[in-house]
């Protein structure tokens, strides 16, 4: 198994952020989640870190940062404790890295093109890889843009970012290439139709755990679903913006 995961974990768990112990708890469900892909599978996290860009996760910083394998993620705890702990491989994605730990982890996230969604990047694998993808408490996939892409919307197009990424303590000069949508675009991501079908379709299994809900569903269910529903509606993964 090929397991994508991403997870709000104290919201999961109906915990205060405040008063859990991050390290304990990003401990108990590595181990879990290990044991169920086994020896055979390969664990891939997220480990986004938006470095290029001032814009960050929604939040506005004077400056941009330098990527490295080390650089701590925008995407919370768990990410970050397994960038901390120093396994597994990242990608060199100034963007949208992520730390693939097992079998097919080389395959996955090295040797990577400058482009975060072509058919060079992590996420064109995980079409390839047909990978499952299980959230915990989030309801979409960064995966969609790369969909997006080779399925050639209208809305997006690629941009070009500029900065460094620390490489044995040099720091080296890099282009890189996102796919985006204008400032001045009428429109804006809403996946809300995306998922409603695939559970109608019973193409995402879902179970409900105290305030929140675990899903799993695989690239090839969400790629074939993003296509059949495109032919009708070229915006079928938008809304208008308010």
């Amino acid at each position: 198994m090929i397991l994508f995961i991403v997870t709000i974990i104290y919201h999961f768990f109906f915990l205060n952020e405040k008063s859990i112990n991050k390290q304990k708890i990003g401990e108990t469900f590595l181990k879990i989640i290990m044991q169920i892909i086994g020896n055979d599978g390969t664990l891939i996290i997220p480990t986004y870190t938006y470095s290029f860009s001032k814009l960050r996760n929604g939040v506005n910083f004077k400056k941009k940062e330098i990527f490295s394998l080390q650089s701590e993620t925008q995407i919370g705890f768990f990410s970050n404790y397994i960038v901390k702990k120093k396994i597994g491989l990242r990608s060199e994605d100034p963007f949208f890295s992520c730390i693939a730990i097992g079998k097919k982890n080389k395959e996955i996230v090295k040797n990577i093109s400058n482009n975060s969604f072509d058919e060079n990047s992590v996420f064109s694998r995980l079409l390839k890889l047909n990978v499952k993808f299980l959230n915990f408490n989030f309801n979409g996939y960064t995966f969609i843009h790369y969909i997006e892409r080779k399925l050639k919307v209208k809305y997006r197009f690629d941009k070009e970012f500029t900065g460094f990424i620390q490489k044995n303590k040099k720091k080296v000069n890099k282009k890189w290439k996102i796919f985006v949508t204008s400032k001045k675009s009428k429109f804006r991501d809403d996946h809300s139709r995306l998922i409603k079908f695939m559970e109608n379709k019973k193409l995402i299994k879902k179970i409900k755990y105290k305030r929140g809900e675990i899903s799993i569903t695989d690239a090839n269910k969400i790629f074939n679903s993003i296509k059949y529903k495109l032919k009708n509606n070229r915006y079928f993964l938008t809304t208008f913006k308010n």
